[in-house]
């Protein structure tokens, strides 16, 4: 339930460990994944939510889609 409301009002707040999680990558200069097989618009606003929070954007983004299989399958890491 409080993740639906919170997508119905496209922010979530971040999971403990998120945000240290993403400054640590980022002063390593590494690049920055979200790699999932979620539906898209959900990935777009938990990605605006990290972004938001950490200010730094990912590097890549992948979501569920019709040409890619399912998890287990590695199809979504792969494309990242």
């Amino acid at each position: 339930m409080f993740f639906q409301a919170a997508l119905e009002h496209d922010e979530l707040p971040l999971r403990p460990g998120v945000a240290a999680t993403v400054a640590l990558a980022k002063d390593a200069n590494l690049s920055l994944g979200f790699v999932t097989s979620t539906e898209r618009e959900t990935v777009e606003i938990i990605a605006q939510s990290v972004t938001k929070a950490t200010s730094t954007p990912f590097d890549v983004v992948t979501w569920r889609s019709d040409e890619r299989p399912r998890k287990p399958d590695p199809a979504v890491y792969n494309v990242a």
